[in-house]
C-alpha cells in the first residue's frame, strides 16, 4: 500500500501541483524510496539513525540548498562534500533517477563497521537518512547498542562543509 503524502503545509491553491510534483519523483516503488519520492523510515532497532523525515523519533530537518541551480548540480556538491568530509566514501551510482529528482547514495566507515547515507534531492530541498549497517546487542539487554551521535556529527560536518540551510530545534530558541 502506498504511503499517504502529508500536504498540511500545502495551500489549497498548489495542492495538485504539489501532489503532482512529489509523485514524480520516483519511477516506481523500490527498496529506497516509498511512493511520494521521501527517504524510508529508520529501522527501529537502529538507535543512532538520523532521517529527515517527520515520522521518525530520529528527526532532523531537511536541508535547503541556498544558491540553488539544479538537481545534477547539488548532487555534485553532495559527492564532494562526502569525499572531503568522511573517510573510505564509497559513492554508489544510481541510474534511475527522475528528471525532478536525484538519488545519492554513500557507504563510509562508522563506528562500528559501515554506515550508509542517502540523500534525495528534489528542487532546493535536500531529504535524507544516515544509518549504522551494524547495531549490536549486549547480552542480557535487549536495547541496541549503536553509535551514539556518530550519523548526528557526521550530517552536520556535510551540511556544514556544503553551506545549505539546515533548521534546527537548536536554532529556534
Amino acid at each position: 500500500m502506498a504511503a499517504a503524502a502529508n500536504l498540511d503545509d500545502v495551500s489549497s491553491v498548489d495542492l495538485m501541483t504539489e501532489l503532482l510534483r512529489r509523485m514524480k519523483c520516483t519511477n516506481k516503488p523500490d527498496k529506497r524510496l516509498i511512493l511520494v519520492g521521501k527517504i524510508r523510515p529508520c529501522p527501529s532497532i537502529n538507535p543512532g539513525c538520523v532521517l529527515s523525515n517527520h515520522r521518525s523519533s530520529s528527526f532532523a530537518f531537511p536541508w535547503r540548498i541556498l544558491g540553488y541551480s539544479s538537481n545534477s548540480n547539488a548532487i555534485q556538491q553532495l559527492q564532494d562534500a562526502l569525499v572531503k568530509t568522511q573517510k573510505n566514501v564509497k559513492i554508489q551510482p544510481v541510474d534511475d533517477d527522475t528528471p525532478l529528482c536525484k538519488y545519492l547514495k554513500a557507504e563510509m566507515v562508522g563506528g562500528f563497521g559501515q554506515d550508509v547515507v542517502e540523500f534525495l534531492v528534489n528542487g532546493d530541498v535536500v531529504s535524507f537518512r544516515d544509518m549504522a549497517t551494524k547495531v549490536t546487542f549486549v547480552y542480557p539487554f535487549t536495547t541496541a547498542f549503536g553509535d551514539s551521535k556518530g550519523q548526528e556529527e557526521r550530517v552536520k560536518m556535510i551540511v556544514n562543509e556544503l553551506g545549505w540551510y539546515a533548521p534546527s530545534f537548536d536554532s529556534m530558541d
